[in-house]
């Protein structure tokens, strides 16, 4: 868009929120299938049915607003649970499954949370804390006979409430509208070219916003994800070789592990790049040294496209397709406005 019409633009790629967007692309795309975990696929279709029956039940339960606390691994109940929280109007709470007792307790009682969804491990040790439900997604059965309506949030509610790795103190939890997820997102997905007809391999976690980006980007465009619970770099490189990926999220210690595997185990005549069929390589949450971005075009056909962000703003500033540098961040997103300055300043 022109100058003139930047902010106004900015504003329309966050009108929309990621459940409704996920909606759209159900309706139009109903027996693509929306993600792979570990090889188990949810279709478009599926996932909207079971996030839908997520917020009827939630919304029988909760008011809009209310914190819902989710830990488990990634998988179609993750999913269901975290687009359903959304649709159904709760702020989520994303908590990693490893947590100790003591993290779990401080996180719930910090985010206020009422409802958690988690896995047989994290349930455990949030069984009993004061105030909180506690439910596994697998054991999640819609209502018979309920006929709660779910609220249906807006741009500028909350929809998120994130929390900081607390390097430098216990985490902090960051409140993110539903407009600031969407227009993140949305301004990556134009700078890389995210289209319905890509597919995304990554072994990242859901609970960062690194690997939910992906999911996020791939409900939105109508394409697909396949994803590992556990990196083992052999695995992901047969997975991007078998389902044709054309695109790949890592961070630089899984290139590092991609890059050794490629050396130890292929044909070292081979002319042709290991996954040359991608057209986008992500590189994120850390940074890359230039000796290994220098040595990745032979395994992915380019250098990798960096980008950064943070817990507080989401992606911030990228490489744009097509103009991949090793020794830059990139440009600021659309929306976004950045301020150089002296180290220390």
């Amino acid at each position: 868009p022109r100058s003139t019409d930047l902010a106004g633009h900015v504003r329309e790629l966050g009108e929309r929120t990621i459940p409704e967007l996920a909606a759209i692309t159900a309706s139009a795309h109903p027996d693509r299938i929306a993600v792979s975990v570990d090889d188990q696929a949810v279709t478009h279709a599926e996932l909207d049915v079971g996030s839908a029956a997520v917020a009827a039940w939630l919304a029988g339960r909760l008011s809009p607003g209310e914190r819902v606390l989710l830990a488990a691994g990634p998988g179609a109940g993750f999913l269901r649970c975290y687009l359903g929280a959304l649709r159904a109007g709760a702020i989520v709470v994303l908590a990693s499954p490893a947590l100790t007792a003591a993290e779990f307790a401080h996180l719930a009682a910090d985010s206020g949370s009422v409802v958690a969804f988690a896995d047989e491990r994290p349930a455990a040790l949030l069984r009993g804390l004061p105030g909180l439900r506690s439910v596994e997604p697998a054991d999640l059965q819609p209502d018979q006979g309920r006929r709660s309506r779910p609220a249906s949030p807006g741009p500028d509610d909350v929809a998120l409430l994130a929390y900081t790795s607390g390097t430098t103190g216990r985490p902090k939890g960051v409140p993110l509208t539903h407009r600031q997820l969407t227009t993140s997102i949305r301004s990556a997905m134009a700078a890389w070219q995210w289209g319905p007809d890509d597919v995304v391999v990554h072994a990242l976690p859901l609970h960062h916003q690194h690997g939910l980006g992906g999911v996020h980007a791939t409900l939105i465009a109508g394409g697909t994800a396949h994803i590992r619970s556990r990196f083992r770099a052999g695995d992901l490189i047969g997975l991007s070789r078998r389902v044709r990926a054309s695109v790949l999220l890592a961070v630089p210690t899984i290139y590092q592990a991609l890059y050794d595997e490629a050396v130890r185990d292929r044909d070292q005549t081979a002319a042709a790049p290991l996954l040359g069929e991608l057209r986008l390589a992500v590189c994120g949450s850390a940074a890359l040294s230039p000796a290994l971005a220098a040595r990745l075009p032979g395994l992915l056909g380019d250098l990798p496209l960096i980008r950064y962000g943070t817990t507080e703003t989401g992606l911030d500033v990228s490489n744009v397709l097509g103009r991949a540098a090793a020794d830059t961040v990139g440009v600021p997103l659309p929306g976004v406005l950045a301020r150089i300055a002296p180290s220390g300043a």
